[in-house]
């Protein structure tokens, strides 16, 4: 629900600079679309981290921009607040102190008093990240502090370990991280999700009631005399919209990409053992890039029937997916990977009440040694809970 909430927050507060309204309206749109998102669906019927992370991504980046367009010491406090939960929960919170400087993309450098407003922001910025650190420092009181490095090491690669790589090397981890990614990400977000987060840095396609004889003549006359600005002007007098890039709200939506595309690359060349529920997080600034298009398209589109069939087009496989999540989660058309580590193989607990009654059955004439491949995931823990107080297994 707090995450919910919060995307209708982020979209509002991106897209309400000129018309509050509609920017209601894009809002609720991104929340009916994450709550009908497979990913989060997955997640947050397990109640895993990566749900909370996603929710503090969220929030932070929220605040970030709410302090970014308002210089306001209570934002920047409840902004630090809010970090310091994110680099509690996991490492990956980090990643939203680490993108901050790249807000300054929406900053307003036309108001006046420029110099004296980036210095309030400066020190603001500091109020929030030194924050955060404080708060993260608790974790230092703990005599297993230490293991959080540890843990990291596991699944990401330090810059000075990556330098020590052959060339070869890194371009093979990019391009092997980057196909595995990827592919949760497609499987996930889904095609429709993608393109229209696409579409929504672009204006829209031809108007196709024109028709196609005279599209071609005019077409060609127009280029053959060389006349682009005109070609686009009489174009646009016909009905056409080319595809451009379009001006509005254009910082916000590519603040909004960074924040997911740094996180994604950075994972792509870092990465050691990758699972996609590192990608849950990133994804959500894309949700409001995927309302804003769907708005768009209705604003552009009354037909009743065109409406419809484009509805159905993007919610189809979301649902699809949900269903067999709900009822079905071992058949659910998710990453090979995810199924095996939550319902399907292993790591999910299965063979564990089978394999402690043979252990127990093998203790009573002696003592046993029962050892596992590492300290992750289920083990030894799933043992020790049933084993613990026999003396017979060590």
């Amino acid at each position: 629900f707090i995450t919910v909430f919060g995307i209708y927050a982020l979209t509002y507060e991106v897209f309400k600079q000129n018309n509050q309204k509609k920017a209601r309206v894009i809002g609720i749109i991104a929340s009916t679309i994450f709550v009908l998102y497979p990913f989060s669906l997955v997640y947050d019927r397990m109640a895993l981290y990566e749900s909370m992370v996603a929710m503090f991504f969220v929030w932070s980046l929220y605040f970030q921009i709410l302090l970014v367009r308002n210089l306001r010491l209570d934002a920047a406090m409840i902004l630090g607040l809010v970090l310091g939960s994110a680099v509690l929960t996991k490492s990956s919170g980090f990643l939203s102190i680490y993108l901050f400087p790249f807000l300054l993309l929406i900053f307003d450098f036309k108001k006046k008093d420029l110099k004296i407003r980036l210095i309030k922001l400066l020190c603001l910025s500091l109020v929030s990240i030194v924050m955060a650190y404080l708060m993260y420092g608790i974790l230092r009181l703990s005599s297993f502090y230490h293991i959080i490095d540890d843990k990291n090491l596991i699944f990401v690669q330090t810059p000075s370990e990556w330098m020590k790589l052959q060339f070869n090397d890194k371009i093979s981890t990019l391009l092997s991280n980057f196909r595995g990614l990827w592919d949760w990400f497609f499987v996930y977000f889904t095609l429709p999700y993608i393109i229209l987060a696409v579409v929504s840095f672009f204006m829209k396609l031809p108007d196709l009631t024109v028709g196609v004889s005279s599209q071609h003549s005019f077409t060609a006359k127009a280029f053959q005399l060389g006349r682009t600005k005109a070609f686009i002007q009489r174009a646009n007098a016909r009905g056409f919209q080319l595809l451009l890039i379009n001006p509005k709200f254009l910082k916000e939506k590519i603040v909004l990409v960074l924040w997911f595309l740094l996180p994604f690359l950075a994972l792509c060349v870092f990465g050691k053992t990758l699972y996609p529920r590192y990608v849950l997080f990133m994804t959500m600034p894309l949700i409001p890039l995927v309302s804003y298009s769907i708005f768009s398209f209705f604003e552009r589109y009354k037909n009743i029937a065109v409406r419809i069939i484009f509805v159905f087009a993007i919610i189809i496989l979301p649902l699809r997916s949900g269903y067999y999540i709900l009822f079905d989660f071992a058949n659910a058309p998710l990453p090979r990977l995810d199924l095996e580590q939550y319902i399907n193989g292993w790591p999910s607990g299965g063979g564990v009440r089978e394999s402690v009654q043979f252990f127990s059955e093998k203790a009573q004439s002696g003592p046993i040694y029962v050892a596992t491949q590492g300290t992750f995931g289920l083990m030894p823990s799933s043992y020790e809970i049933y084993l613990k107080d026999n003396k017979n297994i060590m």
